[in-house]
């Protein structure tokens, strides 16, 4: 119940007093009787709910999320909440840990279940871990160590943490070299692991040992390195700022800042609030420096940031039987009547080829002959374009160059005869939009004569008369459609479809 009033709280936005009037209706019906529904189910966004939860049972928790947010759209109801850039980070956040527990699930090799994960981000809540995301927008300010900061800018860069002290202890592992440089063929090799015990734990101050370790070379060499790592560190913090750097120093010193700019000495100031002097200089100029002395207290006032409302899209139109395929498909679409089919003409004697499956080959050989040799846009003679063809396609076996040249020439003088002379196009594109989609073909041969334009298909076809009539039928749609489209983009009517069976010689004019 406490579920239910706030999803319609918070998902459904009803005011407070809606959901508890119609909480109490419910109440007092189920007391005079069995309700016919359960409490909340009327409210659309619940019946979304109940929907998805057959679709859930296969799911691991990082799917679900991501299920709940697509299809109830619940960042759009998110942002509408206000503080639009840390609520969606909690979002990600949220996802992360999703994804983060099935990882630790795969490495333990146990099952990652929706159950597992809720028990698992109450033991982040419990441990206080479970943090929101970082929610980073220009009014924010991030908090990070020195060493997260790498590679990022700021405009202002405050600097914190300057008055710790330097990390020299040499208790504990330390790798040790015995070499000064490393050998490639065994990275490993020439070193080994020391670990130092303190025996006094806090009471370390003033025994022997402390006086003998801090003779040691040992320690020396641990001072050495830990100021060189505070150096690198804080280089990183400092290059940071776009525009303004700023070191806040307490009633302890900035004893880091000191060690650094004065080669590990903590006692002479790095900043002075009574000097104008800088500490860099860049393009050999001063930087400026501006010091003040401040007391703040442990509390600060707040101060209400006024949100600008994010860019929101218009909402989902929602689920539909079905959406149009974008590509319009003539094959599969039903188109008008049957053609009607014009008299059979024989432009050319048929091939004498075997029944093999190669005579498909000699087809798109032939049907790239005619598209090369049609437009005569190529000044290469016939015959060596059509043995190249002959040999790409591995047919010479079947039929020779005169072949091609001599069926080609047939074709080309009835084309004349039949279309009058005129440019003639190949592979010419067309594109158009039919019921809100995208019709695209490429016709093999557009012809522009004086008496009109002619489109002629070259089908590779194989087969006999009657099957060749069914074929014709088949491409139908597509012949119409590439007839319309091609008419609307010229501007025409009354354009004329052939049709040619290439193997056979056959053409035949379609009409509708």
């Amino acid at each position: 119940s406490l579920s239910i009033a706030e999803i319609l709280l918070l998902a459904a936005r009803l005011e407070l007093n809606e959901i508890v009037e119609d909480r109490l209706d419910y109440l007092a019906a189920t007391e005079a009787g069995k309700p016919d529904h359960k409490w909340g189910e009327q409210y659309e966004f619940v019946q979304q709910l109940n929907q998805l939860r057959p679709r859930v049972g296969e799911l691991s928790g990082s799917e679900i999320l991501t299920l709940l947010l697509e299809e109830l759209d619940l960042r759009r109801i998110i942002v509408a909440w206000g503080n639009v850039e840390q609520r969606l980070s909690n979002v990600d956040m949220l996802m992360h840990y999703a994804l983060h527990y099935e990882q630790a699930c795969n490495r333990l090799n146990s099952a990652a279940s929706l159950g597992g994960f809720l028990l698992w981000a109450n033991d982040l809540a419990q441990n206080e871990n479970d943090l929101q995301g970082s929610g980073e927008n220009p009014l924010a300010v991030n908090v990070l160590t020195y060493h997260k900061s790498k590679g990022l800018e700021y405009p202002v860069v405050i600097c914190a943490s300057l008055e710790q002290s330097l990390k020299e202890d040499v208790w504990g592992i330390s790798l040790v070299p015995e070499a000064e440089t490393f050998d490639l063929d065994n990275l490993l090799g020439n070193r080994w692991l020391r670990l130092w015990v303190n025996p006094y734990a806090d009471q370390f101050k003033g025994t022997i040992l402390e006086s003998r370790v801090d003779e040691s070379v040992e320690k020396a060499e641990k001072r050495s390195s830990a100021l060189a790592e505070e150096i690198r560190l804080l280089y990183v913090g400092l290059t940071r700022a776009r525009d303004y750097l700023v070191f806040p120093t307490r009633e302890k010193a900035p004893i880091w800042l000191n060690r650094v700019c004065n080669n590990g000495q903590e006692e002479q100031p790095a900043l002075d609030i009574n000097s104008e002097e800088s500490l860099w200089t860049w393009h050999e100029k001063d930087l400026l420096m501006d010091k003040s002395i401040g007391y703040f207290g442990s509390d600060f006032a707040h101060t209400v940031i006024q949100e600008n409302e994010g860019m929101q899209l218009a909402p989902r139109e929602g689920r539909v039987e079905s959406h149009p395929v974008y590509k319009f498909d003539a094959d599969i679409q039903s188109g008008g009547p049957n053609p009607n089919l014009g008299a059979p003409i024989q432009c050319y004697s048929p091939f004498n080829l075997p029944e093999l499956p190669e005579r498909q080959l000699v087809a798109t050989a032939f049907r790239d002959y005619l598209m090369a040799v049609a437009n005569k846009a190529l000044s290469i003679e016939n015959e060596p374009i059509a043995k190249v063809l002959i040999e790409n396609y591995q047919v010479s076996d079947f039929v020779e160059a005169a072949v091609f040249l001599e069926k080609g020439e047939l074709l080309l003088q009835w084309m004349a005869e039949q279309f009058g002379a005129g440019q003639v196009k190949c592979k010419f594109p067309v594109r158009s939009k039919i019921g809100g989609q995208v019709y695209e073909n490429s016709l093999d041969m557009v012809v522009e004569s004086a008496t009109g334009h002619y489109l002629l298909h070259l089908v590779r076809f194989i087969g006999d008369s009657k099957q060749r009539q069914r074929k014709l039928k088949s491409m139908a749609a597509d012949i119409r459609s590439s007839k319309m489209v091609y008419e609307k983009a010229m501007g025409l009517r009354g354009v004329k479809v052939w049709v040619l069976f290439l193997l056979y010689g056959e053409a035949m004019e379609l009409s509708a």
